[in-house]
């Protein structure tokens, strides 16, 4: 049975050092900017560079924020299964009543709300830098921003599953996955402008599909969640996170059949 208290002493476990260590604050609120800056007056430039709409710039400002949303639920996953292995206590904490559903769980609430503060903070980064109100077109994202979430927990539970198993030998993953996903998701940029074949393999996640749709409610300024995009978006997203999680109960009891040893 599933116990809050568990849960919730996890997410104070990662939670409160996060808004103690500098290291970890300096991840939250620079790569953001970075981004932000680096794409957004890209953006400004290849868009003074030619004709077209003033839309170009504020949906790739957008679609920059809502990456983030993607990428900081992914991190807060698998980054915080890393550091329980780097702690070495991770053995211990499944010697504990602690269940991997409510260990997992907890580092989805903790990517949830991660995801959550670096979107507002982008947000504000973008009407500071940029003179560009994202908040205004919240309304035409919002039916997006939870499926932009949970992909994000997609992308994390993968990246945990075969940590659980191949242990610290493969911790790169934690990061190379989600820049994997940023290429294959359009974005930066339309999908369209891809190899023929990136496209096909594109197609085959959701998030290809949700960033298409927070352009289109940019450039037409209304949101149609029974629009085709929409419906294949939601089917695959609740598909992929089924399957990612019938594939985490199999590499992690994989991991406990042949020892935990790698785990710290």
């Amino acid at each position: 049975m599933i116990k809050f208290s568990r849960i919730s002493a996890i997410i104070y476990r990662h939670l409160v050092p996060t808004f103690r260590d500098p290291i970890r604050l300096t991840d939250m609120a620079y790569y953001p900017l970075v981004d932000l800056i680096l794409f957004g007056f890209l953006g400004v430039w290849a868009h003074g560079s030619q004709t077209g709409s003033d839309n170009f710039v504020f949906a790739l400002l957008t679609s920059i924020a809502c990456w983030y949303l993607v990428y900081r639920s992914t991190l807060e996953i698998s980054r915080n299964l890393l550091i329980e292995i780097w702690d070495s206590s991770l053995v211990n904490l499944l010697a504990t009543p602690l269940t991997t559903t409510e260990f997992m769980i907890s580092l989805m609430i903790l990517g949830f709300i991660q995801a959550f503060i670096t979107f507002i903070y982008s947000s504000f980064l973008i009407l500071l830098i940029f003179s560009k109100n994202i908040f205004s077109v919240y309304p035409l994202i919002a039916p997006y921003l939870p499926l932009f979430i949970v992909c994000g927990w997609i992308i994390g539970i993968l990246t945990s599953a075969l940590i659980f198993y191949f242990g610290r030998s493969v911790e790169f993953i934690t990061w190379a996955i989600p820049c994997l996903f940023a290429i294959l998701s359009g974005a930066f940029y339309s999908i369209d402008l891809s190899p023929h074949w990136v496209q096909k393999i594109a197609s085959l996640f959701p998030l290809k599909y949700l960033f298409i749709l927070v352009r289109q409610a940019i450039d037409q300024k209304s949101v149609n969640i029974f629009s085709h995009n929409f419906f294949i978006a939601t089917l695959l997203t609740v598909f992929y996170f089924i399957l990612v999680s019938l594939f985490l109960t199999y590499m992690v009891n994989k991991a406990k059949n042949k020892g935990l040893n790698n785990l710290g």
